[in-house]
């Protein structure tokens, strides 16, 4: 993806964040996901600049499916689809944004055609095409950053893990649109608008905001949409559109959650909870030159001491041609954002300074350092304003998550297609899940062959969670012999479960070379099996 196109996409973000971002999520099982890859992460709006060619799926973004439902509530409905790019060198990749439910067909009650109708909440109707578009959107988001990555993520979507995959995004997508119809019904009930006034505002700030982060003319911004056949006035159209849903969404927020006072006490204790946040850690800027070989290392760390510049062999050399663009810059970053390689030979290096040879799994880089900052700790009297703001929205998001699961519980959903109606029961609790379809392959009612693979990835999830339970009894004080003694078995029921379903899988659709290891795995008794995600 070319840098013309990764900023209009961090335009896109910009004036569109927090739409879904402020929607919350069913309550998912409480499930520790930190070793797993599925997780959507909400970006901010600053445009990458670089992705290693050589990063893989598992690194990119672990698409919002089976089997471990996200562990938080803005994880559940996170808009955009960023890749979860673990300690790799460059700053997230912004996507572009889902439609707005506002801006998704809806449809009444008496108008919809019922041959068409997905699902329904409260009486109103999900249609096909609405839920087609929320998926489109979704896959796209992930089309684009695997893009940029030399991959295709269309080819993901084949055979079992693709199906998979498919059916957990529109298990996505159609939560998505549940909670716009219920969203939409409480803000018609309320009254809510947001003035010509309020729009005109808070676009301005954002747009402006935008250009003067990216150091861009309006007239610059133009050529480039142009570029990429598109118009400015369409562009900020699209964006005001986005803009007055977001608003629109902060009024319901505000609304569910009535009045908000803290006293002086609270403010303190949000403060002393939360003063990391405030803090500005130590940050590097760095430019680098990434190469597939050693020799091609030491060929280019030569013409660098023979006194070659920098610059211009990132243009000539570097294999990350995002960065190299930019002279090989990568912008500024704090620990943890790069791999541990990558991340000591940086922070060691003095402004100025450059690297020898540092061997990373993505090649060869040589690091050149261009400016420093110093953590930095900030004080209460200094933030004050921003501690007390961010202390009444965390009462308000927690009001309005209340809110959100009390009417998604007491709402009447419907969901006509019975593998999509087991996947939402995943999101919702993987057990439900489970049991769902357990259920629908004991009935026989459902002509899909892949169904057996989902019930496998659903067992290896299991397995996971249990011999976590078990570890973690074993490394207790007091172990409990009985109980120790049942997770084994339980454990042992789900693996046979989960080899007899691939082994189903394999029967109804062929050999398949992943479902053969995924076996052999399972039955070794020395190995505990990967968790199952459809990558």
């Amino acid at each position: 993806m070319n840098k013309t196109l990764l900023i209009i996409l961090g335009l896109a973000v910009a004036i569109g964040l927090a739409f879904w971002l402020l929607l919350p999520a069913p309550a998912p099982e409480t499930i520790d996901v930190a070793e797993t890859t599925s997780t959507a992460v909400a970006v901010t709006p600053t445009p990458a600049e670089t992705v290693p060619p050589t990063a893989t799926p598992e690194e990119a973004v672990a698409p919002v499916v089976q089997p471990t439902p996200p562990s938080t509530p803005e994880e559940a409905v996170a808009p955009v689809v960023q890749p979860t790019l673990p300690s790799t060198p460059e700053e997230p990749v912004p996507a572009a944004q889902p439609a707005p439910a506002s801006t998704v067909p809806t449809t009444t009650a008496a108008a919809a055609d019922e041959s068409n109708v997905v699902a329904e909440v409260n009486g109103i109707p999900i249609e096909r095409a609405a839920l087609t578009q929320g998926v489109q959107t979704i896959i796209s988001q992930y089309a684009s950053v695997y893009k940029q990555m030399g991959q295709d993520f269309e080819s993901m979507l084949a055979g079992a893990s693709g199906y998979s995959l498919r059916l957990g995004i529109e298990a996505q997508a159609l939560e998505r649109l549940l909670f716009g119809s219920i969203a939409d019904a409480e803000v018609k009930q309320r009254g809510l608008v947001v003035t010509d006034e309020e729009l005109d505002a808070e676009f301005s700030a954002q747009y402006e905001k935008f250009l003067a982060a990216q150091g861009l003319t309006e007239e610059t911004l133009r050529s480039l949409l142009v570029s990429q056949n598109m118009t400015l006035e369409s562009f900020k159209e699209g964006g005001r559109t986005s803009i007055r849903d977001q608003l629109l969404m902060m009024k319901l927020q505000a609304a569910v959650a009535g009045s908000v006072e803290l006293s002086s006490e609270e403010t303190q204790a949000y403060w002393e909870k939360n003063r990391s946040k405030y803090d500005t850690p130590e940050q590097v800027r760095a430019s680098h030159i990434l190469v597939k070989t050693e020799d091609e290392a030491k060929a280019v760390l030569a013409e660098l001491e023979a006194g070659k510049d920098f610059a211009t062999l990132a243009r000539e050399k570097s294999t990350d041609t995002a960065s190299a663009k930019q002279d090989g810059d990568l912008g500024w970053f704090g620990r943890g954002t790069m791999v541990q390689e990558f991340e000591d030979a940086a922070f060691s290096l003095a402004i100025g300074q450059r690297s020898g040879i540092v061997l990373t799994k993505y090649g060869y880089h040589i690091i050149l350092v261009t400016d420093k900052k110093a953590a930095t700790q900030a004080e209460l009297a200094d933030v004050r304003d921003r501690v007390e703001a961010d202390a009444k929205q965390e009462v308000v998001t927690e009001r309005a998550n209340t809110w959100y699961t009390e009417v998604m519980a007491a709402a009447v959903v419907t969901v006509r297609d019975p593998m999509l109606s087991a996947a939402r029961q995943q999101r919702i609790n993987i057990d439900l899940g489970l049991e769902a379809f357990e259920a629908l392959r004991a009935a026989g009612t459902v002509d899909q062959p892949y169904l057996p693979y989902i019930i496998g990835t659903l067992y290896e999830n299991r397995i996971q969670n249990l011999t976590r339970a078990k570890t973690q009894l074993e490394a207790s004080e007091t172990p409990d012999a009985a109980q120790i003694a049942e997770l084994t078995a339980q454990i042992q029921e789900a693996r046979d479960k989960a080899i007899a379903a691939y082994q189903e899988t394999i029967q109804l659709t062929g050999s398949d070379a992943d479902l053969e290891a995924r076996i052999q795995a399972l039955q070794s008794p020395t190995q505990t099996p990967a968790l199952a995600v459809p990558e």
